[in-house]
């Protein structure tokens, strides 16, 4: 006992496989198009206008929802900027204060810091060094361009291959127009 509102709604991968069932019946039956299989497919055609509309509801709100998302991650990540640099100045002064103070270690209530030397930082102004000391480096790259360039005068290019591409495209629907 299955009406409109009870029955189970089709997935689109559903949809796509009864569209395909009734091509394959068809051509069965040598190319003829009967009316429970134009019934069928007129069936078939709601279910997609409908499946469709409601993928884009969906698809719609999970582009808005990671809008959403981005903008807070964005605030966190620079929050989390901003902490981690506070924490690295206040290390920072306290380094400072016990080498203005000639302390190697300051004890407070919990914790207690230490420092010790290490090899000195090297810091280097690179307006003042010597052409000399500049290396140069060399980066190894798949050249496209190059690629496209000899597979169109025909020659053929080992490990290169092509797959089929496809862009999907949001427009609004016209009343009246099903595809």
């Amino acid at each position: 006992m299955t009406n409109e509102n009870t029955e189970k709604k089709k997935s689109l991968f559903e949809i796509v496989g009864d569209s395909l069932s009734i091509i394959n019946e068809m051509l069965y039956q040598g190319g003829e198009f009967d009316v429970e299989m134009e019934n069928r497919f007129e069936a078939i055609e709601n279910d997609l206008v409908e499946k469709i509309d409601n993928y884009y509801a969906l698809i719609d709100r999970m582009d808005n929802e990671q809008e959403f998302l981005k903008e807070k991650s964005d605030e966190f990540l620079k929050a989390s900027k901003v902490m981690k640099n506070t924490s690295a100045r206040l290390k920072e002064s306290i380094k400072d204060a016990m080498i203005n103070l000639k302390k190697d270690e300051i004890i407070g209530e919990t914790w207690r810091f230490k420092i010790g030397k290490l090899k000195d930082k090297m810091i280097i102004n690179e307006k003042l060094v010597a052409e000399k000391y500049y290396s140069e480096k060399t980066e190894s790259f798949i050249d496209k361009e190059k690629i496209i360039a000899d597979l169109n005068f025909g020659q053929k290019v080992e490990g290169v291959s092509f797959i089929d591409n496809y862009s999907l495209r949001k427009t609004v629907a016209k009343k009246g127009k099903k595809k």
